[in-house]
């Protein structure tokens, strides 16, 4: 029978950190040798969840709490708890990034050279944009509060920061060269409008988001090539796994209450 301070132990544990979330903001991580993470975006301290068989090219956690992933030939997934469920072929896409809004995903795919909107609930396609000229493929996309878009491209060890309007798809350079150390593969908002991004050699930057200028950047000694990443920007409800751990923390309690 678990006792009453084992459970005080394990319930934050249990709720990924529920009671350190509200305190420390955090994102998950995809890197290329398939390992899903909780990453602490103060203390760059992480949490292996763990490997979900593919080096997600887009990764976007939704209101709803489900974590949903793509592979390099345009396959989606849900990979909330790194349990790997199959959803649907989105066709021969090449997705460089993708991002949340709402239970709808937005998506760039390189090869058409088009943003893409699909709905989680309905599993279908809402919208597509017009071809964006770009010099260089996306690699990380984010959408900001005003709904539109804003993206690292680039290839080697260069970046560019740039905005596209949503619906008039135009782009325009935000920063031509923001002067990471590597080349970004993710970018995310927090819910407080803070602006976070991360390169192959896991230096992960805050950004100005409209000047592109890097306001802090770490390293946390650990080489993990990120591949995407997405953060905690809707304040989401816990997943299915962290419900259990509140119930079982609750019963821990109620089960107390009951011996005294």
């Amino acid at each position: 029978m678990l006792c009453f301070k084992r459970a005080l132990y394990l319930a934050p544990i249990l709720v990924g950190g529920t009671a350190q979330m509200a305190a420390s903001p955090f994102a998950y991580a995809t890197n290329y040798v398939q390992d899903l993470y909780r990453i602490d975006l103060n203390s760059s301290a992480s949490q292996f969840i763990g490997n979900i068989g593919f080096a997600a090219q887009g990764l976007a956690l939704t209101t709803s709490g489900r974590l949903f992933a793509t592979n390099s030939t345009g396959k989606l997934f849900d990979v909330t708890g790194a349990v790997v469920t199959p959803i649907m072929n989105l066709g021969a896409l090449q997705i460089g990034s993708m991002d949340a809004q709402g239970n709808n995903l937005w998506g760039f795919d390189n090869t058409s050279n088009k943003l893409f909107e699909f709905d989680t609930v309905s599993m279908t396609f809402v919208q597509w944009s017009s071809a964006i000229t770009l010099p260089s493929p996306v690699n990380a996309l984010t959408i900001d509060s005003s709904g539109n878009f804003l993206a690292m491209i680039g290839s080697g060890t260069s970046n560019k920061m740039i905005k596209i309007q949503n619906g008039t798809w135009a782009a325009s350079v935000i920063n031509p060269n923001p002067g990471l150390t590597d080349l970004c593969e993710a970018m995310n908002f927090l819910s407080d409008g803070n602006l976070y991004a991360a390169v192959l050699g896991d230096w992960r930057y805050e950004l100005d988001p409209t000047t592109g200028a890097v306001i802090n950047g770490f390293y946390s000694g650990i080489h993990r090539d990120w591949a995407d990443m997405t953060t905690d920007r809707h304040n989401v409800t816990p997943e299915p796994l962290s419900l259990a751990g509140l119930s079982l923390f609750g019963l821990a309690l109620r089960r107390r209450k009951n011996q005294s």
